[in-house]
């Protein structure tokens, strides 16, 4: 990396402009521009250049290219998964959307030309919802649609792995398994805080943000395994309810998460929230082992029927 930025310097309005933007991969050239921040003299011509190229159909084409290959390689956002090889009753749910308004997040490098970059996959330079950040917000969304099922479909959280009375850990794993989503767009955003008692903005910041109308994928998994039911001493019968349950339960946090409560950053001023209407594809909800056990949705908010549909063929199944 000391090469790369070696061979590319970027610390004066000079070697700024004397930069050839369109010998260099778009992604690389962003985070060259990175370097235009050591210095006021190069800092705003680094930001112009750097909002100009986001607007380009090479950086575009460089970054549809990268979610091409992504899915070529199996890493994407899956849009089936075999259910064949996994226990009766396991279910995925997917959905693909586009975003109502921008989406907000922060990267997890702090070297680089915006001031708040967004998230992005560091090889092929994607902005993405990581996994943990889907789990963290199906999770709040389960808080408060249906506290009680919390630890079973997402673990307990680390200060509630308390030692029983036996002295064996309270250690479990939840049944939700979540995936990364990935965007092909990238934008700026101007953030103007407000000073709190005079009510007027200061210094506008510029940030990164995936831009409204932006499409991706949201892909779940829930594991039905055996053994946790055994565990909960839950015979067969029972473990067949609570399935039928958690099924509800993943639906309306599935909605809540994309539609009420958000997953973005700054989620409580109204960004990362998701168009009701699915982009692409109906979204699906297939149940491992159940005959006829498929269903389809066109809208965030008719999930929940789609869930309820195959619960009731879950609790009826002999």
């Amino acid at each position: 990396m000391i090469d790369y930025y070696a061979a590319f310097p970027l610390y004066t309005r000079e070697q700024l402009l004397a930069l050839k933007t369109d010998s260099l991969n778009p992604v690389a050239l962003v985070d060259l521009l990175a370097q235009t921040i050591a210095s006021e003299d190069t800092k705003i011509l680094g930001q112009d250049t750097y909002v100009s190229l986001l607007k380009t159909a090479t950086y575009w084409q460089r970054l549809e290219a990268g979610s091409a290959l992504i899915d070529a390689l199996g890493i994407g956002t899956p849009a089936r998964i075999d259910l064949s090889v996994l226990p009766p009753l396991s279910f995925f749910v997917r959905a693909d959307f586009a975003l109502e308004t921008p989406y907000l997040s922060r990267d997890d490098r702090t070297f680089s030309v915006a001031e708040n970059p967004v998230h992005k996959d560091w090889v092929f330079g994607l902005p993405l919802v990581a996994a943990t950040t889907w789990k963290g917000a199906l999770r709040n969304s389960c808080l408060l649609e249906a506290p009680e099922a919390v630890d079973r479909l997402f673990g307990p959280e680390p200060p509630e792995n308390q030692e029983r009375e036996d002295g064996q850990a309270s250690l479990h794993r939840g049944r939700i398994c979540t995936f990364n989503s990935f965007f092909t767009q990238i934008a700026t955003e101007i953030v103007n805080p407000h000073d709190r008692v005079r009510r007027v903005g200061k210094n506008p910041i510029r940030i990164e943000c995936v831009p409204k109308g932006a499409r991706s994928r949201v892909a779940l998994l829930y594991l039905a395994v055996p053994r946790d039911a055994a565990s909960r001493g839950l015979s067969p019968e029972a473990f067949r309810a609570q399935i039928a349950g958690d099924l509800i339960t993943v639906a309306q946090c599935v909605r809540g998460a994309m539609r009420d409560y958000g997953f973005s950053a700054k989620k409580s001023s109204g960004y990362g929230a998701v168009a009701d209407v699915l982009a692409g594809d109906r979204g699906i909800i297939e149940v491992a082992g159940l005959a006829g056990g498929r269903a389809t949705f066109s809208k965030v908010s008719d999930i929940g029927g789609a869930a309820q549909q195959l619960a009731a063929s879950i609790r009826g199944r002999a």
